[in-house]
């Protein structure tokens, strides 16, 4: 939550950056996968959690249901790192994808989860939720640079948590981290005009890395209204998790809500209090951004599954999807096939490894879950 007025500069000299960014069709039909009735579902579920203060169950929980959205989606790399401010403690979430051409060269991408007050769906639930969002494009996806989705703890206490993921893991791993984006806030004032959204540069000391960040910043704003309807405006970065990474000299940028809210750490900081296409909105720009940054393409060749010594193939898939396993792998017991939400589309036992049909499925996205008696392993794979 910022605590400061909002200092704007309307965005008037982006030209440059016009010409640097160009509209991909392939980006346009992944960004627009974000649909309304979904970031509505994740944001009432958000609110259903309760005040997620520091140390509380309403908080734990949360930190559960984040990390079930990861595991659903075939992320494996989940670390969880324990913050303790006086005798309470709280988790920051951190979720790593690999980069295909620059495997310790990070985009971190960063909202708290914690709220003071009240449900905090707007502060900073919206954020929460981009994250989920985003992941869910992401992991079909081959990157360039590797990814961080970050889900920090004890903002509202002083921005504790991304203090602590700085000091404590950032500084002494010496991780190379090319971008820290921060979400906080972008859901909108129920009753405004909700039609712009504020990138938010470094204009803070050490003055070092505040030039990367402008063009960083500007780069953000001219992709956003190629892939939404909203338009936008440069903003100071300030008062949220970005600010730690910037005073260790990290390039960073933001994305903050047009319309400042009045309800933020109060029990209506609800989700009828906001203005939910606003937030699609943002939510798909922020996508539409990340999948510039880090060079994104979609994963169509096959993939050797080492850890389950499997190959799962084709993918994108038509009608059958075929399995082949090396000898010494045992074989699945049953298998589940999932759409992108973690809803079950069909459940059956498997005792071989004839092929899978999916020609009833719609195209889109979907995760083939294969359980074997020991562990569960997910493919994602694209339905044609």
């Amino acid at each position: 939550m910022k605590t400061k007025l909002l200092y704007l500069i309307t965005l008037m000299c982006s030209s440059l950056f016009l010409n640097a960014q160009t509209h991909q069709a392939t980006y346009q039909t992944l960004v627009n996968q974000v649909h309304l009735d979904t970031v509505t579902r994740k944001l009432q579920q958000f609110e259903a959690l309760g005040i997620k203060e520091m140390g509380t169950a309403a908080q734990d929980n949360t930190r559960k249901w984040i990390i079930r959205h990861y595991e659903r989606l075939g992320y494996t790399d989940i670390q969880e790192q324990e913050v303790t401010v006086g005798q309470k403690k709280g988790t920051n979430i951190i979720v790593t994808k690999k980069g295909k051409v620059h495997p310790t060269k990070f985009i971190v991408v960063g909202a708290h989860y914690d709220t003071l007050n009240g449900p905090g769906v707007n502060d900073n639930g919206t954020g929460t939720v981009t994250l989920l969002e985003m992941a869910k494009v992401f992991a079909h996806l081959d990157t360039e640079y590797a990814m961080k989705f970050i889900h920090f703890t004890a903002e509202e206490v002083g921005l504790i948590g991304s203090q602590h993921y700085v000091r404590e893991i950032a500084v002494p791993q010496n991780l190379d981290i090319h971008l820290m984006l921060n979400i906080d806030e972008v859901g909108g004032v129920k009753g405004k005009v909700n039609n712009r959204i504020v990138c938010e540069r470094d204009e803070s000391d050490p003055k070092h890395n505040n030039q990367a960040s402008s063009e960083i910043t500007q780069q953000m704003a001219s992709i956003i209204p190629m892939y939404t309807t909203l338009e936008t405006d440069i903003g100071r970065a300030y008062s949220s998790d970005y600010m730690p990474f910037q005073a260790a000299g990290y390039t960073i940028t933001g994305l903050f809500e047009q319309h400042y809210s009045s309800v933020p750490h109060t029990p209506n900081d609800l989700l009828k209090n906001m203005d939910i296409p606003y937030f699609q909105q943002v939510v798909k720009g922020a996508i539409a951004t990340v999948l510039h940054f880090t060079n994104a393409e979609q994963k169509l060749a096959t993939t050797e599954q080492d850890e389950a010594g499997l190959t799962i193939y084709p993918n994108p898939v038509h009608d059958q999807i075929f399995i082949k396993t090396n000898q010494a792998t045992s074989k699945p017991k049953a298998y589940k096939i999932l759409n992108l939400e973690g809803q079950v589309i069909k459940s059956a036992h498997k005792s071989d490894f004839e092929p899978i049909n999916v020609s009833y499925l719609s195209k889109g996205h979907f995760i083939l879950s294969l359980h074997f008696p020991e562990k569960t392993f997910n493919y994602p794979f694209i339905k044609k």
